[in-house]
């Protein structure tokens, strides 16, 4: 498995200034090498957003309990507080890309930006 990923702490770059309405807090790509699956199953309660890009091969997520199989060159958004559900397969040859961000939507106005 191959991972790289950077991390800031965007509580303190997320001050509500409105000086960074959408703030990156992580970012990263996972390729499967030698494991069989990499699942995942979190919910995040915080205000965050998680985007993927399947760069190559396919990625499997759940949104309601149904299963979505998402192929190259589309991408994925789930919501803050929404169970994040997804499985990689070695045998789908997944190469995926991720952000997470947090967005202070409602709390700037195009005046106060």
């Amino acid at each position: 498995m191959y991972i790289n990923f950077g991390s800031i702490n965007s509580r303190q770059a997320a001050d509500g200034s409105c000086t960074a309405p959408l703030t990156v807090d992580s970012c990263g790509t996972c390729r499967l090498k030698k494991h069989a699956s990499l699942p995942t199953i979190t919910r995040y309660d915080e205000n965050a957003y998680q985007l993927f890009y399947i760069a190559a091969g396919k990625a499997h997520f759940w949104f309601d309990d149904a299963e979505h199989v998402v192929t190259a060159g589309h991408m994925v958004l789930y919501r803050p507080q929404e169970e994040r559900r997804y499985i990689y397969y070695l045998e789908d040859h997944p190469e995926v890309f991720w952000v997470y961000f947090f967005w202070q939507r409602g709390r700037c106005s195009a005046a106060g930006a």
